[in-house]
């Protein structure tokens, strides 16, 4: 986290919903994820460049693919993101893939500082990794079944207490009446 800031990266996909549900509630009906996927807010490709660059010297080690990279045996999938590398809500890749950034900057804003083991990362909320999981599922609805099954596991009913209230969700939606 050093090496990019939390301010600048955002932990988003499988890994958020894996964390946020599965682990905190002792779930094991969860799909898992063998990579994490993290947004960083790059102004330009170059900028982009720098971040890899500085994670490699760090001690990750570099993939084939320009987003991948590797720490120990853990995938790591950076999406650069700003207004400016994606116009229209677009990112193209180097390679000419194009795919949606529809709101990656609510992916920023609803992020909650989350600890894993001893690091403490930026992690989007449940209700961003759901929005940003038909996102994803809209780009390319033929090969995202994974999407699909993770938003259906995000609204499984939560375990109760023995109290019969839910342990998953709060009583009262903070900032609301409900």
């Amino acid at each position: 986290m050093r090496v990019v800031g939390p301010e600048r990266l955002v932990v988003i996909g499988a890994t958020a919903l894996t964390i946020l549900i599965d682990v905190r509630y002792e779930l094991a009906d969860g799909r898992g994820t063998r990579d994490v996927d993290a947004v960083v807010r790059a102004s330009d490709w170059e900028e982009f460049q720098l971040i890899r660059e500085n994670l490699l010297a760090a001690g990750f080690t570099g993939a084939r693919e320009v987003h991948r990279l590797y720490y120990r045996d853990v995938a790591l999938d950076l999406i650069p993101y700003s207004p400016g590398l994606t116009p229209d809500a677009v990112l193209t890749w180097p390679d000419d893939t194009v795919m949606s950034a529809l709101r990656l900057e609510e992916a920023f804003r609803c992020a909650t500082p989350q600890r894993i083991a001893d690091v403490t990362v930026p992690m989007v909320s449940v209700a961003g990794s759901v929005l940003l999981k038909f996102v994803s599922y809209s780009d390319r609805p033929y090969g995202r079944q994974r999407d699909v099954d993770d938003v259906l596991h995000a609204l499984q009913p939560a375990p109760t207490s023995s109290a019969g209230r839910s342990t998953r969700w709060p009583r009262r939606v903070p900032g609301t009446s409900y």
